[in-house]
């Protein structure tokens, strides 16, 4: 979430977010590690709760 406000931000040092937000830099996204990635990897993530690929979604979704 942009400029560290509202849902998707992390709330300790210890969390680690996954976004498709377009600068990172210290705090915009809470206080703890941000992973930059594509918009799929970050819609693949939420649904599966885990840094994960849209392929291994689709491969997870297939079985």
């Amino acid at each position: 979430m942009c400029a560290n406000c509202g849902p998707g931000v992390s709330t300790d040092a210890a969390q680690v977010t996954v976004s498709a937000i377009n600068r990172n830099f210290p705090g915009r996204s809470g206080p703890g590690a941000v992973w930059l990635a594509s918009p799929p990897t970050v819609a693949a993530s939420a649904i599966v709760g885990a840094l994960a690929s849209f392929d291994e979604l689709r491969q997870r979704l297939a079985h």
